[in-house]
């Protein structure tokens, strides 16, 4: 389920060009919610908008 999670998120991010309020507001959370998800799953920011 983790996986499946994470790879949502990052599609979600990536297409939103890295905007994380754009991207929870799209995933139907709250911002800060979005931001403790991308901790537990070990999402981290790259330069470029790029998650890894």
């Amino acid at each position: 389920m983790d996986n499946y999670e994470r790879e949502i998120i990052k599609s979600t991010l990536r297409a939103t060009g890295g905007n994380c309020q754009q991207a929870a507001e799209e995933l139907g959370i709250h911002r800060s919610a979005l931001y403790k998800k991308m901790a537990r799953l070990n999402i981290h920011r790259r330069k470029e908008n790029v998650y890894e």
